[in-house]
């Protein structure tokens, strides 16, 4: 049963994943033959994208470090951060299939988090931005990419209007915060730009998550439309803390940012007090589950050469910014779009073995085509799965690829697991 700040809900044990929906859903490229060998052990995914740490000079803890401590964390090195990497008892199979079928929390608390307000903000944000942000309403939330003049990716963010004068950002990287600070310079005293150092952030993942959240939150979490927040106002949830609906694995989700002195208290009884129903994952499980998904991390999967067309996250330049522009490498970025041509694009692949991120992509004659940026192994697929960008002749489901080291592939569709968030909609 779920457990609750006062009280304890029952309900009965859930089915299992593959008996709720019929089996796990794969893109139609992934059921083409491959042949390889089936590798089932963790240990298949030794060349993944982010690494175990050997030490941690000069790291900083998370603010929940305690927590993660106490529930028996391995901790790896991420944008400055000792963060987990796979918790005591865990193996990256039992985290990814938990949160598929039940329900995780990651604490995605690196994340830097950006409130700024004042007269027209959403007009002056929106400037710097590919998203439609002045027809926002209060609550709604938008994901959206930060850009530069030449038409290359800075970031992605989640930007939530709080109300007509003031936004929430939740980026990946501190470069966000130069350029917001750059590019509001001519504003003087009219923009003011907070970013606290007391705020956690933690991501809740999986097809059950939703009703975990509302016995916890005491709110109506499981009718909160896509890409809309809540702000709060009980116990743990008080008004400073904002609840978002958004998907980053794949899954149904949420992101809840919650103060320090309230998070550690909320993060333990959550965890301790919901066994069999919430876990928290690690880093290692996080990537694979984001990769299954075909999602991009920033500064690895774009970066600021890399255009939106390419990386195939154009579905985020909202409809009137097709039309009128008006954002930093606009132009480019809408040629590119209209003439839909692109000597390269980001795709997904399946290997028969695992593929070294950096490493090059050759076509049949041995002529290198493209460089891979992610790779795991997929607990999902039990197969060894990546995304890399490549001449956009071979951007084709099914579209023969050769790694180093004489590993075969093929090009395979995004996502690799078939997207089950609160819309179905696949935002990467």
């Amino acid at each position: 049963m779920f457990a609750r700040a006062s009280t304890y809900s029952s309900r009965g044990v859930m089915s299992s994943l593959f008996r709720k929906s019929g089996g796990l859903s794969l893109s139609n490229t992934v059921r083409r033959v491959i042949s390889t060998t089936s590798v089932q052990q963790d240990g298949a995914a030794d060349r993944d994208t982010v690494k175990e740490i050997v030490n941690d000079d000069g790291l900083q803890n998370l603010l929940l470090h305690k927590v993660h401590v106490e529930n028996g964390a391995e901790f790896t090195s991420f944008r400055g951060f000792k963060m987990p990497w796979i918790y005591a008892g865990k193996s990256l199979r039992n985290e990814v299939f938990f949160t598929r079928k039940e329900a995780s929390v990651f604490d995605a608390s690196y994340r830097p988090q950006i409130y700024l307000s004042g007269k027209n903000i959403s007009k002056i944000m929106e400037a710097m931005v590919t998203s439609d942000l002045q027809e926002m309403k209060p609550d709604e939330a938008v994901l959206t990419l930060m850009t530069n003049p030449q038409g290359g990716i800075i970031d992605d963010l989640v930007v939530t209007k709080l109300n007509e004068n003031e936004l929430h950002i939740v980026a990946n990287t501190p470069k966000v915060i130069k350029e917001i600070k750059k590019n509001t310079q001519m504003f003087e005293n009219e923009v003011q730009m907070r970013i606290p150092n007391d705020m956690t952030l933690l991501t809740f993942q999986g097809p059950e998550c939703s009703k975990l959240l509302q016995l916890l939150i005491f709110e109506n979490v499981c009718c909160l439309p896509f890409m809309h927040s809540l702000q709060g106002d009980t116990v743990f949830w008080n008004e400073i803390s904002r609840l978002t609906r958004c998907s980053d694995t794949g899954e149904d989700g949420f992101m809840l940012s919650l103060p320090a002195c309230q998070a550690e208290e909320f993060l333990s009884y959550a965890v301790t007090n919901n066994p069999g129903y919430l876990i928290l994952i690690g880093l290692r499980a996080r990537e694979a589950l984001r990769i299954e998904a075909g999602h991009c991390l920033s500064g690895v999967d774009y970066n600021e050469k890399t255009t939106p067309v390419q990386a195939k996250l154009d579905s985020l330049i909202g409809n009137r910014r097709r039309i009128e522009g008006k954002f930093p490498g606009a132009d480019i970025i809408l040629k590119e779009l209209n003439n839909k041509s692109n000597p390269i694009s980001r795709v997904g692949f399946v290997a028969s073995d695992s593929c070294n991120v950096g490493g090059s992509i050759m076509d049949p004659k041995g002529n290198v085509i493209g460089k891979v940026t992610s790779a795991c192994f997929s607990p999902c697929l039990q197969q060894h799965i990546g995304m890399a960008y490549v001449a956009t002749e071979f951007a084709q489901n099914g579209k023969e690829l050769f790694f180093d080291k004489n590993i075969k592939g093929i090009a395979a569709e995004i996502p690799l697991v078939k997207n089950r968030s609160y819309t179905n909609v696949n935002l990467f």
